[in-house]
């Protein structure tokens, strides 16, 4: 089962990937600073409402970047499906 970390508010995206067999984790500013936050996922999905919303700074991470906005839940899978193996 693949672990995805979703940004805290996308509330729906997370209950879709619940319901679609996706482990999900809200993510959010307080867990921030742990290092093994991003290595913990195989994917993180956020709003994409600032550059920087999250708070990384300086990340380096090979696991993608899914920036939610203007996407339904079902864009969400469709990229997770196609992109995570």
């Amino acid at each position: 089962m693949k672990s995805i970390g979703i940004q805290k508010g996308l509330n729906t995206v997370k209950d879709y990937l619940q319901n679609s067999g996706y482990q999900t984790y809200e993510v959010d500013t307080t867990n921030k600073n742990n290092p093994t936050t991003l290595k913990s996922f195989d994917a993180l999905i956020v709003t994409g409402m600032d550059d920087n919303e999250m708070g990384y700074d300086n990340t380096s991470t090979k696991i993608p970047v899914v920036n939610a906005n203007g996407m339904t839940p079902e864009d969400v899978k469709k990229f997770l499906d196609t992109n995570l193996k």
